[in-house]
């Protein structure tokens, strides 16, 4: 009990000696934090800029984007840039994308849900990568991604470039 009452006692102590004004130790300021990246974006009147838009499968059913990076099917997202002409309008109910409308090549439609970010494997279907497998080398089709706000009301529509590389990234 002694003991205890003692360690108590010594940390008080330490505790009181160790916040007195002339031991105090300045606190380094908190860093400003990183302005966001702002495109200039193709067509006026956009919100956001798909920072990955075109996407390349090779005959082993791959993908990746155009610097040669590898993307994991099952987890990759599609991430979105904000305008620069319309960075006002990031964050605000009626430019929040909920979910979109995918329109294949082929005319086909299918919504999918957007939390945060859309993921590849909701805008592209395994049919479709059987179907990519079957293209020609150097192959290039188009997928129309629209964002759709809480009121389904489409905030704008993008394109997605999907191309078939029998042998990309050539090794």
């Amino acid at each position: 009990m002694k003991e205890t009452v003692c360690k108590y006692t010594l940390l008080i102590i330490f505790c009181m000696g160790s916040c007195e004004k002339d031991n105090s130790q300045l606190i380094n300021k908190r860093p400003d934090p990183e302005p966001p990246v702002i495109f200039q974006c193709p067509k006026d009147g956009d919100i956001y800029k798909l920072i990955v838009d075109t996407i390349i499968f090779n005959r082993k059913g791959e993908l990746y984007i155009t610097n040669g990076h590898q993307i994991t099917f099952e987890y990759a997202t599609i991430p979105l840039g904000v305008c620069a002409k319309t960075a006002d309008f990031y964050g605000t109910a009626r430019y929040s994308p909920m979910a979109a409308i995918v329109k294949t090549d082929e005319g086909k439609t299918r919504e999918m849900i957007w939390d945060r970010n859309g993921y590849i494997k909701n805008m592209i279907l395994p049919e479709d990568i059987e179907r990519f497998l079957t293209f020609t080398d150097g192959k290039k089709i188009s997928f129309e991604l629209s964002l759709l706000n809480f009121n389904h009301d489409i905030i704008q529509t993008s394109s997605m470039t999907i191309i078939y590389r029998e042998r990309f990234p050539d090794k």
